[in-house]
């Protein structure tokens, strides 16, 4: 197996371990409130961003590709946190 294929099953190896992560984190997510949900964001948009930047070889694009990824990956999973803390935050 030459280097590209070691390093694809590393980094799938990763994201299968933080999907798994994210499983278990959501089953505890009533017991413990609102940080759960939050780690499974930052999980999601982490995964997103390997996925880019690994799969899709963004890693050997053009510097202005690989910050407007990164700046997309960060603005969303920011927003998406905003948007799950105003709602959880405005819940009974």
């Amino acid at each position: 197996m030459d280097k590209t294929g070691r390093r694809l099953i590393i980094w799938w190896a990763v994201l299968v371990a933080a999907t798994i992560a994210s499983w278990e984190t959501g089953g505890n997510a009533l017991a413990f409130g609102v940080a759960p949900a939050l780690v499974i964001v930052v999980l999601a948009f982490a995964k997103t961003a390997a996925v880019m930047m690994q799969f899709m070889d963004a890693r050997t694009a053009p510097w202005p590709l690989k910050f407007g990824l990164a700046g997309w990956t960060l603005g969303v999973g920011a927003a998406v946190a905003a948007i799950w803390l105003s709602t959880a935050s405005a819940s009974p």
